[in-house]
């Protein structure tokens, strides 16, 4: 979503929740925001490649270190069923 809306959530400062967007109309984004966090949202308006950038910076990142670590399960899982088959 963070890509598809140009959204990246910053932080929370005097009970709002600060969003960069490069996008300066999203008022229906904003209000289904307040509504999910129950609090105000303050858009602040960012240049759209830097916050590209950060986006895949952050997520980008996420996804990989999530794809890596499922392939390291799915390597564990190997050896615990070849541990097991002998007792089969």
């Amino acid at each position: 979503m963070a890509h598809r809306k140009q959204l990246l959530l910053l932080t929370e400062i005097d009970g709002k929740v600060l969003v960069a967007t490069s996008v300066s109309n999203n008022f229906t984004v904003v209000r289904n925001m307040e509504k999910n966090f129950g609090k105000p949202v303050q858009m602040e308006l960012a240049d759209a490649e830097s916050l590209s950038k950060a986006i895949e910076d952050i997520y980008g990142n996420r996804s990989q270190v999530l794809m890596a670590s499922a392939q390291r399960l799915e390597v564990a899982d190997g050896i615990a069923d070849e541990m097991i088959e002998p007792w089969e």
